[in-house]
C-alpha cells in the first residue's frame, strides 16, 4: 500500500527531521549507502541540518538527479510513509 504522494508534497521540512525519516525510511539499504546518499544530497544543494528546510518535492528531484525516476519513486515511497507513520 502507498502513502499518500499529495500529503507533505509542498509541505516544508526541516533538514534534522527529513534526515531521520530517511535514516528510517530507507535503512534497509544500510548504514554506509546512507552516509554516501547524505554526501551526494548535499553535494546537489539538500543540506540535512536543523534550520534548513526543504519540500518532498525538492527531495525527489533530487533523489531523481542521482537515482532516475524508478529508484526515486521506490525510495520517496518508503519516506512517505515513515512521514505518515509520524504523523
Amino acid at each position: 500500500m502507498r502513502a499518500p504522494k499529495g500529503k507533505h508534497g509542498d509541505q516544508l521540512i526541516d533538514g534534522a527531521v527529513l534526515r531521520g525519516v530517511i535514516e528510517r525510511g530507507l535503512a534497509v539499504i544500510g548504514a554506509s549507502a546512507l552516509r554516501a546518499l547524505f554526501h551526494d544530497l548535499e553535494f546537489g544543494g539538500i543540506m540535512l541540518e536543523q534550520g534548513k528546510a526543504y519540500s518532498l518535492k525538492d527531495l525527489s528531484r533530487a533523489l531523481a538527479s542521482l537515482f532516475g525516476a524508478e529508484a526515486t519513486e521506490i525510495m520517496m515511497d518508503r519516506i512517505r510513509r515513515e512521514l505518515a507513520r509520524q504523523a
